[in-house]
C-alpha cells in the first residue's frame, strides 16, 4: 500500500505531495519472510512490535504506541463494514524488523519446540504410570511418540528418549515395514473355495447357495 503525504513548499506556499513509500499489513510480511501470518506475529510480539488488545474473541494484535510514534508504522481504524481493524508496517519498520527478524524467529522456534518436547514427555510418562508399562522397551516408546507425535523429528524423539537419532530412525523404519506388512496381508485377495449348494424342502428353495471363503 503506497501512502503519501501532502507537505506545504514554504517557496511556493504551494501543498506538494510527498511519497512515503510502500507500507505492508503483518500478512504480506509475512509472505516476504516465507512464514505464516500467526508465526510472523509471534515473532513481532517477541520484538515488542506488536502488542496483544482486548480480550478473548476481540483481541487483536497491534502495533505498540512507541513503534508508530517513531514512524515504523500505522495504526488503522476499520474500514466501513468491517470488523477488524488493519494496522501496516512502514519501509523504515521494516528495516527495523529486518535486523532482529533471525534471532527473534529463532528464539520463538526454540520455546515453542522446548514446550513441544516437555509435552510429549509428560505424555508419554503418563501413559507408562497409566498402564503400569514401566520399564517400557525403546522400541514401544519410539512406537508410541512418532504415532501419536507425527510432527516430531527423529532427532526430537531422540532427544525425549535419550537414545541417538539413528536408533530412533531403525525403529521407525522397523515399525513402517510391519504396518505394510500388515496392511498387504489385510488386503490380500482371498480366492474362492467354492460354493456349497444347500437343497431346500420345496423347489423355491432348491436354487438356495451359500457362498464358502476362507
Amino acid at each position: 500500500m503506497l501512502y503519501i503525504e501532502e507537505v506545504l513548499d514554504r517557496q511556493t506556499g504551494e501543498l506538494v505531495t510527498v511519497s512515503k513509500g510502500e507500507w505492508i499489513t503483518v500478512t504480506e510480511l509475512a509472505a516476504l519472510y516465507g512464514v505464516g501470518p500467526r508465526k510472523a506475529r509471534c515473532v513481532l510480539r517477541h520484538m515488542d512490535f506488536l502488542g496483544l488488545e482486548g480480550a478473548r474473541a476481540h483481541a487483536r494484535h497491534r502495533i505498540q504506541p512507541w513503534a508508530v510514534k517513531r514512524g515504523y508504522g500505522r495504526r488503522n481504524r476499520a474500514k466501513a463494514g468491517a470488523r477488524i481493524p488493519f494496522d501496516v508496517i512502514s519501509p523504515e519498520g521494516r528495516e527495523w524488523i529486518e535486523v532482529r527478524w533471525s534471532q527473534s524467529l529463532r528464539a520463538v522456534e526454540e520455546a515453542a519446540l522446548g514446550s513441544r518436547l516437555e509435552d510429549a514427555r509428560g505424555a508419554l510418562a503418563w501413559f507408562k504410570a497409566e498402564y503400569r508399562l514401566q520399564p517400557m522397551p525403546v522400541h514401544a516408546e519410539v512406537s508410541w511418540l512418532t504415532y501419536f507425535f507425527t510432527d516430531l523429528s527423529h532427532a526430537e524423539v531422540g532427544s525425549i528418549l535419550e537414545v541417538s537419532q539413528q536408533l530412533v530412525s531403525r525403529y521407525a523404519a522397523e515399525r513402517s515395514r510391519e504396518r505394510s506388512q500388515r496392511m498387504l496381508r489385510k488386503n490380500a485377495v482371498v480366492p474362492e473355495l467354492g460354493k456349497i449348494r444347500r437343497r431346500g424342502l420345496n423347489a423355491d428353495h432348491s436354487d438356495d447357495t451359500t457362498d464358502w471363503h476362507r
